[in-house]
């Protein structure tokens, strides 16, 4: 993420951004397999002559209620509609016409079934960590406020207690550096890689 001015720390939740960038990525991600998988299932719809296909059905239908040739966006619209039929409960009115298109078809459904199960899992996980978080933070918020409230200490000073608590917390979750000591890995280095590593760590603060 983008760093944050310190003063608005305090405005952002980090898990809330976390969950957001996390479900939007997978998002975007099965948006771009369903366009090639579209694309594909367009151009296996054209590319036999010869063999009913859904591309003249559509073509087909399309001219007996508009009466006028489709254009390329309304393939393009079907096209990712049905790929994202086969990826989730729905339904739509575009079948594969011949054994080309069937058999395109259970090889997309395959790989739904693996990309759709991997897409739930993903965004239920980033839930689930995302509510956890927020349930513990609001548990410290009841427990500070019941111990302000219990020694009778005065609004003003309440309120700046609140508002500093806040802000090292917005800084703590923000900020997050590895340490040394985090990566096991490096225990196992040679004394003098170890070394190098230590002076070109610490070597700017001295």
């Amino acid at each position: 993420l983008p760093t944050v001015p310190p003063e608005l720390l305090q405005y952002v939740n980090r898990d809330f951004m976390n969950a957001f960038i996390t479900v939007g990525s997978w998002v975007v991600a099965m948006l771009f397999i369903n366009h090639l998988i579209s694309c594909c299932w367009y151009g296996v719809g054209t590319a036999f002559e010869g063999l009913p296909t859904w591309v003249e059905v559509c073509r087909q239908a399309y001219l007996l209620h508009a009466g006028t040739e489709p254009g390329h966006f309304y393939y393009y619209a079907t096209s990712l509609h049905w790929a994202l039929t086969m990826f989730t409960p729905a339904s739509m009115e575009v079948v594969p016409e011949n054994s080309y298109e069937r058999v395109f078809t259970i090889a997309t459904i395959l790989t739904a079934i693996v990309c759709f199960s991997s897409f739930l899992s993903s965004i239920t996980a980033t839930v689930m960590r995302f509510r956890l978080a927020r349930q513990e933070q609001a548990k410290h918020k009841a427990k500070l406020a019941q111990f302000l409230q219990e020694n009778h200490i005065s609004l003003g000073l309440g309120v700046c207690i609140r508002a500093s608590v806040n802000f090292k917390a917005a800084q703590t979750t923000h900020v997050h550096r590895i340490h040394q000591s985090d990566v096991p890995q490096l225990e196992q280095l040679p004394d003098n890689l170890k070394e190098q590593l230590n002076l070109e760590i610490f070597l700017p603060v001295i």
